[in-house]
């Protein structure tokens, strides 16, 4: 029996066998503490330090010490989130030379997201917001392409605003976000306007870029943000992550401990894992065009036979945009989320009964992995104006480095005979009709 094409790839990723080795001979040779000042604490040390120029060498960082290493994304997402708005805290309380931050109508800071974030972002910002630090969460609109809408960025901006987080591409549609403008802006807007903060501090920008590493270029020259997220496992590493924190940027630590990673994430470090996640990042700068390539091949061999098979208006592909040229630049080139459109004697066609049927084939999703147990139709989608019917029969499909086209032909196959079983009548007649003339 063939085993089950994996189409999964945006929820988690195997580690790569490299990694993998990496991991055991850090273990196995690099057990010490690297805070120890024996020779075997300098190895391990040495194994730290490496991967951590192997992630500062894929981001294109200025210095490792950029780098800092924590549990995985949420953690990263949380201390980033905490700190900017307990620094708000200090400065407003210093300024005004105040011990607390009562607050009054008009001087509560804001932080920009959108409704693309994951919840690491969007439930820690209501978190915050709830348990009376009286911050105000503003969202940008998303369009129907999934991209936010950048030209209203600057009217939202305002002497209260201290940092806004927009995920660099979104897991579920594969959208990526223009985070270079929201850096342009936000560095014009500082430029004319520091001086005009109630807190004293400048707008700073963060994006979670754990479904981008390993797909397209994440380069933090390029995109110039202040903080962002790295996660591990979304690009065949392990279930770690790290974040980047420009150099002249002060971030404060959740917890205090023994001073490791520069006092901001203290803990004695997790060597084999951080040695995996160093090692997966040299494959991503040694390796990232022949990644993209192959799975831009095989993602768009999928839409292709989808097309073949459901026709043109048979199938709507979401986040896509009709120009395949700038479709290039505006979507991760592994991922598609497509919806099946009902025909008019149909049933609603349902993502969630689909994959059940396909599941001796195939294994795909209905959106983020933390949402795969909610009903009805992603948020996401609804958010980017897509029709609730729609919006239901949505499946994520993401494919990895090593998908292959024989992997989508299987598994179109089976969308197709499933589909055909279950939910077009006209052809369940003809079969039936045929059986019965037999």
């Amino acid at each position: 029996m063939s085993s089950i094409v994996y189409l999964d790839y945006n929820a988690t990723c195997p580690l790569e066998a490299a990694v993998l080795n990496s991991i055991h001979n850090a273990l196995e040779h690099a057990w010490a503490n690297p805070s120890s000042s024996h020779e075997l604490g300098k190895k391990a040390k040495t194994v730290v330090e490496s991967s951590r120029q192997s992630i500062q060498k894929m981001l294109n960082a200025d210095s490792p010490n950029e780098i800092i290493f924590t549990s995985g994304g949420t953690e990263a997402n949380f201390t980033i989130i905490n700190s900017v708005i307990q620094q708000a805290k200090q400065e407003f309380c210093k300024n005004k030379n105040l011990n607390d931050w009562p607050l009054k109508n008009g001087e509560k800071p804001q932080i920009i997201i959108s409704d693309l974030e994951h919840d690491s972002i969007a439930l820690t910002v209501s978190a915050f917001e709830e348990i009376g630090l009286e911050i105000e969460i503003v969202k940008l609109r998303i369009g129907i392409d999934g991209r936010i809408i950048i030209n209203e960025l600057e009217n939202l901006l305002t002497n209260r605003t201290i940092l806004i987080s927009i995920m660099l591409a979104n897991n579920e549609t594969g959208v990526i976000q223009p985070i270079k403008q929201i850096s342009n802006i936000v560095k014009k807007y500082n430029e004319l306007n520091i001086n005009q903060s109630i807190f004293g501090l400048p707008i700073l920008v963060h994006t979670d870029a754990a479904q981008a590493i390993g797909k397209i270029l994440v380069d933090v020259k390029q995109l110039e943000v202040d903080f962002l997220t790295i996660v591990g496992h979304k690009f065949y590493g392990p279930r770690i992550g790290a974040m980047y924190v420009k150099n002249e940027i002060k971030i404060n630590p959740l917890f205090f401990g023994g001073g490791q990673e520069r006092n901001i994430r203290p803990g004695t470090e997790n060597t084999g894992m951080i040695a995996g996640l160093g090692m997966a990042a040299e494959l991503v700068y040694q390796n990232l065009n022949s990644y993209a390539t192959q799975m831009r091949l095989v993602r768009d061999h999928f839409e292709k036979k989808l097309i073949e098979n459901f026709g043109k208006d048979g199938v709507v592909f979401n986040g896509s945009i009709d120009d395949k040229n700038e479709d290039y630049y505006h979507r991760l080139p592994n991922t598609c989320n497509f919806s099946i459109i009902k025909k008019s004697n149909q049933q609603q066609i349902n993502a969630r009964t689909l994959l059940n049927l396909v599941s001796h084939t195939m294994i795909a999703s209905v959106g983020a992995a933390c949402h795969s147990s909610q009903q009805g139709g992603s948020k996401i989608l609804l958010a980017m104006g897509i029709i609730s019917e729609i919006a239901i029969a949505a499946i994520r499909v993401s494919v990895g480095r090593n998908t292959t086209i024989e992997d989508i032909e299987r598994a179109v196959q089976a969308i197709i005979d499933e589909y055909n079983k279950n939910y077009n009548f006209n052809f369940a007649k003809k079969k039936k009709k045929s059986i019965e003339m037999n």
